[in-house]
């Protein structure tokens, strides 16, 4: 399908095509794909906006914690391990 519509847009020349389905035969990767597969990406936003409206002071600590629906606690130690600057080092001793 594709070896036919390479050449037609111009991409690569037909024989390089030829050449290129061959090589995918050869080793396998027409049934499956070659490399590693990876691992599925985490949603990082809604995380991303709840840090920034915590340091922009528009929540709360104990907020920001329902928000991402975890203990005070361990957002704290995430923190902590996620940011070395922040305050949250003196937080964690007091537990």
């Amino acid at each position: 399908m594709f070896q036919k519509k390479w050449p037609v847009f111009g991409i690569i020349s037909e024989s390089a095509a030829n050449g290129l389905f061959k090589l995918f035969r050869h080793k396998g990767w027409h049934k499956e794909k070659p490399g590693d597969i990876l691992p599925p990406e985490e949603p990082k936003r809604m995380e991303r906006l709840v840090m920034r409206a915590l340091a922009e002071d528009l929540i709360s600590e104990s907020r920001a914690a329902e928000l991402l629906s975890v203990p005070l606690e361990d957002f704290w130690r995430k923190v902590a391990k996620e940011h070395d600057r922040l305050p949250a080092r003196e937080y964690i001793n007091l537990l």
